[in-house]
């Protein structure tokens, strides 16, 4: 594989949120060194330490996590391109050379090259390439394509690989690197792996089978980007799963609730939704839950959990019901709350934090 020149086109680029989510205080509070990693979390100092900050008390993994991504670095980019103030591109490089330094290192940390932070943070370096070369910044195209090859090759492989959306984040970072690196087997492979993975995730009714509806609308949001950005390239995932990406669009509505807001069921935030309630009943065997709604004479809503096809995002919520009447809430699932192992967590995904029958004492941990 030869190549002479990195050269990384708009399309390449896939910033890791969207621009309206940005958060301009995250972006100040890195210009005067204080990283703050992800929305919400406390900051950090920055310095040569900080790639082996963990505050694993708090947040568990999660820190590191969003540390090692280079999240802080997209928040950086996003304020260049919308202010053309270079001091914040001049700082996000001066991270990300930090954390290049450092991943030379022999530091062990796992999350450093976890399936989800090796994928964010390559869309975080591409990005960076991207702008640098508009800003006619001399990089080093040896190191470089070297530091992009290692990420391909961690995203290759199938031992760490997951059918889910860990594993679909892989993969389109896969297919991304592959155009620039002009390797077709990591297209080929990103490709397949990710039609393979839509045929594990997804019902025969076009429901995602980890139990939470914000993560449908995530998963289907991420397909449907990598079929829009495949369709530049002449390609795409193939017809049969784009008429399934149709069909699993038409759930939110059905599964939103009359007061516009989504069930919070499994690891679901209660948004309100943009697009407009649906009513028709719902029975899915193999998504493990069934709807009950009409509109008239007065909406009522009801859901049903039983059953699972996957353990990611699942409660212990099997027998529950969530009910809403004259768009009031009267029984609801508690939500995701987070993912730290703590006890709330433990408590928001147990039996006794939905409404559902179980035996009090008895381990009823998932097996698949």
């Amino acid at each position: 594989m030869t190549i002479e020149k990195l050269k990384i086109n708009e399309n390449d680029v896939f910033r890791l949120f969207e621009v309206k989510k940005r958060k301009q205080s995250i972006a100040k509070y890195a210009l005067n060194n204080k990283i703050v990693p992800f929305p919400g979390f406390n900051s950090t100092s920055f310095n040569d330490k900080i790639w082996t900050v963990k505050k694993s008390e708090k947040y568990g993994n999660s820190y590191t996590l969003y540390l090692h991504s280079l999240r802080v670095t997209v928040e950086l980019m996003l304020a260049y391109e919308g202010t053309k103030e270079i001091e914040y591109f001049n700082k996000a490089e001066e991270i990300i050379n930090s954390w290049i330094k450092h991943s030379q290192t022999d530091d062990d940390n796992p999350m450093i090259w976890y399936d989800h932070t090796t994928a964010n943070r390559t869309q975080a370096l591409i990005h960076y390439l991207y702008l640098a070369d508009e800003l006619n910044r001399d990089i080093d195209e040896e190191k470089w394509i070297s530091l992009l090859k290692k990420h391909s090759e961690i995203m290759s492989n199938d031992e760490i690989y997951k059918c889910n959306n860990h594993g679909l984040m892989m993969d389109r970072s896969l297919m991304i690197l592959g155009y620039i690196l002009d390797d077709k087997s990591s297209i080929t492979k990103g490709k397949s792996r990710a039609v393979n993975t839509f045929w594990y995730s997804f019902s025969s009714q076009g429901i995602h089978l980890e139990n939470s509806p914000q993560y449908h609308t995530m998963v289907v949001r991420m397909y449907n980007e990598i079929e829009a950005y495949l369709n530049k390239k002449d390609d795409s995932l193939g017809e049969h799963v784009v008429n399934y990406l149709k069909l699993a669009k038409e759930y939110i509505p059905l599964v939103t609730k009359p007061n516009q807001r989504l069930s919070s069921i499994g690891d679901s935030g209660s948004d309100k939704q943009p697009r407009e309630k649906q009513y028709k009943n719902i029975y899915d065997r193999e998504a493990g839950i069934s709807i009950l709604q009409y509109k008239d004479p007065t909406p009522f809503f009801v859901t049903f959990i039983a059953g699972y096809s996957s353990r990611v995002h699942k409660h212990k919520d099997d027998l529950s019901i969530t009910l809403n009447y004259k768009e009031k809430d009267f029984f609801v699932d508690p939500g995701k709350y987070s993912y730290t192992r703590n006890k709330t967590r433990t408590y928001i995904t147990s039996p006794s934090a939905h409404s559902t029958i179980y035996l009090q004492d008895f381990n009823n941990n998932i097996h698949l």
